[in-house]
């Protein structure tokens, strides 16, 4: 799971603030992480568990996870980046595209592609 830290890293303090301002929710990060986490997870399952989270993943989540912390309207970029990041989350799951590590190695499925029944499994880091 990525972290507050991770959001603000990669967004910065103003960007994140500024929305955790606008929900009036102290555990709306960690909420919205939480659901973001488990949206990927939904996208990647036949590869779970993993050995190591990829970047693209925790940079999946970190985008997925202020997406949803914005309460009213989202600007153009934030939604194309979204729309953008739902594709990708669908060729991976459909085998159309590889998971790749952080040294550029494939991923292996670690479950049946078809078998639609829940697996559990979490992105920790």
């Amino acid at each position: 799971m990525i972290t507050r830290d991770d959001l603000v890293n990669r967004y910065g303090e103003d960007d994140i603030a500024g929305l955790e301002r606008n929900i009036k929710d102290p555990d709306a990060t960690a909420t919205r992480i939480a659901d973001a986490t488990r949206y990927i997870n939904s996208y990647v399952s036949d590869y779970l568990p993993l050995a190591a989270i990829p970047s693209s993943l925790k940079d999946a989540t970190a985008l997925v996870a202020r997406y949803k912390l914005f309460k009213n309207k989202r600007p153009d970029d934030v939604n194309e980046d979204y729309k953008n990041l739902v594709l990708w989350l669908d060729k991976i799951a459909a085998g159309k595209l590889a998971l790749i590590d952080d040294d550029g190695n494939k991923i292996d499925r670690t479950g049946d592609f078809y078998d639609t029944s829940f697996r559990s499994g979490a992105m920790v880091v």
